[in-house]
Formats: structure tokens, C-alpha cells, sequence
């Protein structure tokens, strides 16, 4: 016992700093309706089931009789099984932050859940035969011929994803760097550490439980990542908020060979909707003009609530006319829900300006001008109604 508390005993903490990570995570769920943080959500829950299997295999290693020999042989396929569930999340997290589409998430979703199925068939098969690990008449477990194919499917997602972005920004290789340099560190540390690790665990060169704990540490710091990125955005309508805005324009290029352009925006008569029929009401419409904005930037750009009622897209273009497409398209959108309500109708004023190429860019008084100039849009608005 003593020497199974040892060799586990920076397991115990990583699972206590597991547990404490998805509590938080948990009650930061139960307050908002969150598809990307769920799904670290589950990563972290399949992380802390993987590290309590780690230590159940360890405890039940060595110790004689029938059933400890059965349970040595369950627990590893289950753990086995969980841990490549477990990687499975983080990528599939991994690829929904560096695109945020649904269709990529789920394509990887379904490679992912084929790979936990290799690991626990080859798992399950090995029971009998041997070839992934193996439990001696002592009931000690081995490491068999075959070990690392099984460890090549449990790493698979993240290595794929890996080269996945490597690909997609292989003509321009500093914006990987730049843009998913995060992204890029953690999965490194995620495919060629562990790696390492099981290797030198597996030659016996550690006397203490070192894989899942350094996988505890690099899963913190991408709670870490994960929580910080949440305070730069807004609580209702998930856009950066202000502290979001200066950390996104901290890394923003201040000169381009592109055209940058802000476009400000003000919802009408939003004040009548709040008081006609209720703040929840008006939540609704605001979020609902937050989703919109957000579908119509792409990589890069940002969308932001100013505040209030009051919104914001930071936008690259190749030609200035670019931004009447992207107004008729927000202005489609807002039609299309509007047929959905029947006491109100949303609608919105905006001003815009723009940054030229090869201009140093000034963010806070491109924003102050494209606000001066919807106010006077709204302003004209308002006038022809009342001439009318």
C-alpha cells in the first residue's frame, strides 16, 4: 500500500485538480448555454474518469487472486478506452476553436469515434491474445509487442488535427504561429510529451505515475486559455465584449496591405421592445442580431457588442465594395427574422469607416467615426420619418 501511494501520489493530486477544473467548468455551464465550452466540458470529465481508471489499475497491479486478475484486465480496457475518448474531446475542441464550424466538428467527430472504437476492440481482443498488454500469474501488468499501435489510435485525433492545421496554413506559415500559436504549443505538448513519457515509463527509467498528471497539466493550461478567452467575450450575446476588443486589436497588424473597415451598429427603436414587452424580450432580439453579425465575418474579423444595443464588425477587404454585400447580407437577415415575430420589427442604423492599405491603423478612432457616423445615419432617419 505505501508503495502504491507513492508511486500514485502526484495522480491523487491531478485528479483533485481535475475535479476542482470541472466544477468550475460545470458551474459555468449551469449559467450559460455553451455548445464550445461543452465540449471541454466533456473532455475534462473523460480526463478525470482516465485518471481515477490510472489509479484503480495501479492499485489492483500485484495483488493475487482471480477476481483483482479480472478487474486487471477491465479496468485497463476502460482505461485505455476512456483515455482515447479523452483525446478524442480535445481535439474535436481544438477544431471547433480554430474555425467554429459545426460541419468540420462533426466530420472530425466521426474519425474521432471510429478511433475509440480501434482502441477498445484492440483492447478488448488482447484479453485473449496478448499483442496490447498482458496480466502474468502474479497479476502484474505488461506491456506487450503491440502497445504502441494502440497508443498511435489514442493520439491519432490530436495528430491529425496537428496536421490538419499545418496544411491549411502552409502557404502562409507565420499566421499559424501567429493566429493558433496556442493552439499549435498545446498540441504538441499533447502529442510529443505523452509520448515521451510513456515511452520512459515503459523502460522504467520513472518510479512515480508521471503521463496522466503531465496531461492534468497541460489540460490546465488550456482551462486557463479557455476561461480567459470567456472573460473577453459578453455574457449575453457571446461577442467580445470591450475587454475582448482590446486584446483582439493587442495583436491586430498596425499596418496592412488591406483595406480595414469598421462598421458601427444601433438597433431602432430598441427601447420600445424592452418596454413594450419585457427585457427578456429584448435579450432575444439582441442575441439574435449578435448571431448574425457572427456569421457574417470571417477568420480573423471580429464582432463585438459595444454595449447597450450598440454593436460593432471589424472587418479585412480586398476592395471597400465588399462591405455592401456584407450590409445587404445582415439586412437579408434581419428580414429573415422578422418574419419569425409578429409585434416588432428589428432594424438597424450604422455608420462605417474604413483604414486604407498601408496605413497605420488606429482601432479605437476608427470606431469613434464609424459611431459619429451612424448617429447621424439615425438622425437623418429619424428626420425623414417626422417630414413624412
Amino acid at each position: 500500500m505505501e508503495n502504491f501511494l507513492l508511486f500514485n501520489s502526484i495522480n491523487f493530486f491531478a485528479l483533485a485538480v481535475l475535479a476542482i477544473l470541472l466544477i468550475d467548468m460545470s458551474l459555468y455551464l449551469s449559467r450559460n448555454k455553451d455548445f464550445h465550452k461543452s465540449i471541454w466540458r466533456d473532455a475534462l470529465l473523460f480526463a478525470l474518469l482516465a485518471q481515477t481508471l490510472d489509479i484503480a489499475c495501479w492499485f489492483v497491479n500485484g495483488r493475487q487472486g482471480v477476481f483483482y486478475t479480472i478487474m486487471g484486465y477491465g479496468l485497463n480496457v476502460l482505461l485505455f478506452s476512456i483515455s482515447a475518448l479523452m483525446v478524442a474531446k480535445m481535439a474535436m475542441y481544438i477544431q471547433y476553436s480554430s474555425d467554429f464550424k459545426i460541419e468540420s466538428y462533426k466530420k472530425l467527430k466521426t474519425i474521432c469515434y471510429f478511433t475509440v472504437a480501434y482502441v477498445a476492440i484492440l483492447c478488448t481482443v488482447s484479453i485473449w491474445g496478448h499483442f496490447i498488454f498482458s496480466v502474468d500469474s502474479n497479476n502484474l501488468y505488461h506491456r506487450e509487442d503491440w502497445y504502441y499501435l494502440m497508443m498511435a489510435g489514442v493520439f491519432f485525433p490530436v495528430g491529425y488535427i496537428f496536421v490538419k492545421l499545418v496544411l491549411k496554413y502552409a502557404k502562409t506559415f507565420n499566421r499559424i504561429l501567429k493566429d493558433n500559436k496556442m493552439i499549435i504549443l498545446l498540441l504538441i505538448i499533447n502529442i510529443i510529451v505523452p509520448i515521451g513519457l510513456i515511452v520512459l515509463q515503459g523502460m522504467n527509467v520513472t518510479n512515480v505515475a508521471v503521463i496522466f498528471p503531465f496531461i492534468t497539466l497541460s489540460t490546465v493550461i488550456m482551462h486557463l486559455i479557455t476561461m480567459a478567452n470567456t472573460a473577453g467575450t459578453d455574457f449575453l450575446t457571446k461577442l467580445k465584449n470591450n475587454f475582448g476588443v482590446n486584446k483582439h486589436f493587442a495583436y491586430f497588424p498596425k499596418i496592412t496591405n488591406y483595406y480595414y473597415a469598421i462598421v458601427f451598429f444601433d438597433l431602432n427603436n430598441f427601447k420600445f421592445i424592452n418596454d413594450k414587452f419585457g427585457h427578456k424580450e429584448g435579450d432575444e432580439v439582441l442575441k439574435a442580431f449578435a448571431e448574425i453579425l457572427a456569421k457574417e465575418i470571417k477568420s480573423g474579423d471580429i464582432a463585438a457588442r459595444h454595449g447597450g444595443d450598440e454593436f460593432f464588425i471589424g472587418v479585412t477587404l480586398k476592395d471597400p465594395e465588399e462591405l455592401d454585400s456584407i450590409i445587404k447580407s445582415i439586412q437579408a437577415e434581419v428580414n429573415k427574422y422578422n418574419q419569425t415575430v409578429k409585434n416588432y420589427k428589428m432594424s438597424f442604423s450604422y455608420g462605417i469607416s474604413i483604414n486604407k492599405p498601408r496605413h497605420s491603423l488606429n482601432y479605437e478612432q476608427l470606431i469613434n467615426e464609424a459611431d459619429e457616423k451612424m448617429y447621424s445615419n439615425k438622425s437623418i432617419s429619424k428626420q425623414l420619418e417626422l417630414d413624412i
